[in-house]
């Protein structure tokens, strides 16, 4: 465990530099399956506003990337949350997911979907736990089969987290 206080660090919006250190803290983090440094160049370049990252010194020890669905704008897709090894257990991730929900663009969304693998209850606790500060639902409905992934992997069935707001029109 880190001597420092989980507390001090800042969360911020990541920038395409952050892409050596984001590669190796989800690298660090399985189950993740680890992109290219290109990809987090791109989600610290292209989306942005849509991740978060959490800071100690300098250093990311948390990260989370979504992305607003193309056409779906009212959906946010959470596709990884990674905490370092050393900082799990602090809220880290649960305050990362909260800051995405300051965000301007926020009362535009009505559901956050995810992939979550069955063995994966850590996700699980947190989406559901966002659910539940948020007082809205989350059903699990099927997402990504298992053969569409090489083993070790694991189906990835989708959890959508919702309506966050009453101007929703889908139930």
């Amino acid at each position: 465990m880190s001597l420092v206080d989980p507390g001090t660090a800042i969360l911020r919006r990541p920038t395409p530099a952050d892409a050596p250190a984001l590669t190796a803290l989800v690298q660090a983090c399985p189950p993740l399956d680890a992109n290219t440094t290109y990809c987090y160049a791109l989600l610290g370049d292209h989306f942005a506003d849509t991740c978060a990252l959490a800071a100690v010194d300098g250093r990311p020890v948390a990260f989370i990337s979504g992305y607003r669905l193309p056409r779906r704008s009212d959906v946010l897709f959470v596709w990884q949350v990674g905490v370092h090894p050393d900082w799990r257990g602090h809220g880290l991730a649960a305050r990362l997911l909260d800051t995405l929900a300051t965000r301007a663009w926020w009362p535009e969304i009505a559901w956050l979907e995810t992939t979550i693998g069955p063995s994966n209850q850590a996700s699980a606790r947190l989406f559901a736990g966002f659910a539940a500060r948020r007082g809205v639902g989350i059903e699990v409905v099927p997402g990504y089969p298992l053969d569409w992934f090489p083993p070790p992997h694991e189906a990835e069935p989708l959890h959508r987290v919702g309506p966050f707001h009453a101007h929703s029109k889908e139930k």
